[in-house]
């Protein structure tokens, strides 16, 4: 009886897996500053609720929200990192964010001073899907997976918006934050969903058209 088990290059698979590890603490933009060069042309972010960005919106959300400032110390804690078995090309693993706020926090026009507070996140769920080249082609964030975890002062959320849960600064939801996100370039600051003619291709034919924060709680 033939095996349906696929034909799997281990040396490839570790080679994606240590990557996928690298990056996430030195290259993405969040942990610490953005390295270009490792994304792929077509890449796309998206969040739980941000969402999808173009290689150029999300090096600007990068640049303009600087969380590795805002928290010097901040530590993804990333762990469990796996090959996709239908995707061979794609990495999923968690993070655990931690860190202390002890600079200036922003979320589009609005600037948080430092607080002191510690940030203790609950798990998230992340991936990246990797080009031929290796380059980034898509990086998924925040979502989480266990809302209740002990010790976490993040009510569960993920990425920026447990942050913000974190320091203590309320944020809207539902039509209103669906609104601001918006309207985020009429106040000077950078896109959170891309217009969709700067959204590659590949992606608007990969999955379904969810923007921002459709079929969420956010």
């Amino acid at each position: 009886m033939a095996s349906s088990v696929p034909n799997i290059s281990f040396n490839s698979d570790e080679r994606l897996l240590q990557l996928a590890e690298e990056l996430i603490n030195t290259s993405t933009g969040f942990y610490s500053p953005a390295d270009p060069n490792i994304f792929a042309e077509d890449f796309v972010f998206r969040g739980e609720a941000v969402g999808p960005e173009c290689k150029k919106d999300y090096l600007e959300n990068m640049d303009y929200f600087k969380i590795h400032e805002a928290f010097p110390d901040i530590q993804s804690n990333a762990f469990g990192f796996a090959i996709d078995p239908l995707e061979r090309k794609r990495v999923w693993f968690f993070c655990r964010n931690t860190g202390t706020h002890t600079g200036t926090l922003r979320f589009w026009p609005i600037e948080i001073p430092p607080t002191g507070k510690k940030l203790a996140g609950s798990p998230e769920a992340f991936s990246m899907l990797f080009d031929d080249q290796d380059k980034l082609k898509l990086l998924t964030v925040g979502y989480p997976v266990d809302r209740d975890y002990p010790g976490i002062n993040t009510e569960g959320l993920g990425a920026v918006f447990g942050i913000l849960k974190a320091v203590g600064v309320p944020f809207p939801t539902g039509r209103v934050y669906q609104t601001l996100a918006k309207a985020a370039p009429l106040v000077g600051s950078p896109r959170a969903i891309s217009k969709e003619e700067d959204i590659p291709e590949w992606y608007q034919n990969y999955t379904p058209k969810r923007r921002g924060n459709e079929g969420t709680d956010y």
